[in-house]
């Protein structure tokens, strides 16, 4: 519990800083609205139950201030997770754009449940740090991770939409 409350704080004071340090507008530069994610997992060794992750992300919404401080992006937000959990999170990401239409972004997310995983998820656990890499073309955008666990790689991609408010 004390974990959950040390990075809420931070995702807290995370969300403040892009328009605290820059004098910038709080009204966001772009909305994302997850939609599914696809999850994948190193083989299973004989005798381990693997359970199926949630590849539903809705609701989910995050709101996206762009080349704030440090010229990175910051976009607090929610979701729900893989772990079937309501999930707050804080990404923070350097654009680089490739064309008018078209960005790609490496990303560092924070990340912590809002409630506690019940059901075949009990015991399941989300990663509070997960680096990415994002990439944007118009209104739907794409982000892709893999991380060890247990030694083994494991994966997700995301999918969704995008509005730009600008």
């Amino acid at each position: 519990m004390i974990n959950h409350l040390k990075l809420l704080c931070l995702l807290l004071i995370t969300c403040c800083i892009p328009g605290l340090a820059t004098a910038q507008s709080w009204k966001p530069d772009r909305l994302y609205v997850p939609l599914f994610s696809e999850n994948w997992y190193a083989p299973v060794p004989a005798g381990v139950i693997q359970i199926e992750s949630n590849e539903n992300n809705i609701p989910g919404l995050l709101a996206s201030y762009e080349d704030r401080f440090l010229g990175l992006t910051y976009s607090p937000g929610f979701y729900r997770s893989s772990n079937n959990t309501m999930a707050a999170l804080v990404n923070i990401a350097k654009k680089f754009e490739i064309n008018e239409d078209m960005f790609w972004a490496p990303t560092v997310s924070l990340i912590t449940e809002l409630e506690k995983p019940t059901g075949q998820f009990a015991n399941a656990q989300l990663n509070p740090v997960l680096p990415s890499f994002q990439i944007v073309y118009k209104n739907f955008f794409a982000n892709g991770l893999v991380i060890p666990e247990n030694g083994q790689p494991v994966g997700r991609i995301s999918f969704g939409i995008t509005f730009d408010l600008n």
